[in-house]
């Protein structure tokens, strides 16, 4: 019995510990949530709490709402795929050839290089710029690193791995997780 209750205390601390912590991520949740509004880009548009995610909670609960059936990575991108492809998984470095189309969650495009004769390529963890796209986009490359060729992929970027939580404003709002359909060409 003696040995039972340094067990059972040990339990009761970290039950606690845990219970302090999700009020303690709710309650800042909240708080961003009623402080959302505040930009230094007077230029962008105006978005409300519910269109623009405050927080990173608030951007995963968003995400996961608007493609329930996609899984989530460890990078927090979530990913479904649409079509299996085979062969090797490109590495850093090499120059990859892929289609691909832009969205927020709306399903408003952003941008796409989608014409079966004119794909987008770049050199996987270079920094580089799709064509179309107003800058590097790191989840793309972090995505394009997991498939396979011929593969064709779903996959949702939270805003850091995306265009980062200042945006790239008129066109893309902070804070805008964004939707792709790639497609990574043998």
């Amino acid at each position: 019995m003696k040995s039972l209750l340094p067990v059972l205390l040990l339990g009761l601390v970290l039950a606690v510990l845990v219970f302090a912590a999700r009020c303690s991520q709710r309650a800042m949740h909240d708080y961003e949530t009623r402080h959302a509004h505040t930009t230094d880009h007077p230029e962008a548009p105006a978005f409300d709490a519910a269109v623009s995610a405050p927080s990173d909670l608030a951007e995963n609960e968003r995400m996961a709402t608007a493609f329930p059936d996609t899984l989530l990575s460890t990078t927090a991108m979530r990913f479904k795929i649409l079509a299996p492809g085979a062969g090797a998984r490109p590495v850093a470095g090499n120059i990859v050839r892929f289609h691909y189309r832009a969205r927020f969650l709306d399903g408003s495009e952003i941008a796409s290089a989608a014409a079966p004769a004119d794909p987008a390529s770049i050199a996987l963890l270079k920094n580089e710029t799709p064509r179309g796209l107003p800058a590097p986009v790191r989840g793309i490359d972090l995505a394009l690193l997991e498939m396979q060729p011929g593969e064709r992929r779903l996959v949702v970027l939270p805003s850091r791995l995306a265009f980062g939580p200042e945006g790239r404003p008129p066109q893309i709002p902070p804070r805008a997780p964004i939707a792709l359909e790639l497609e990574l060409l043998p």
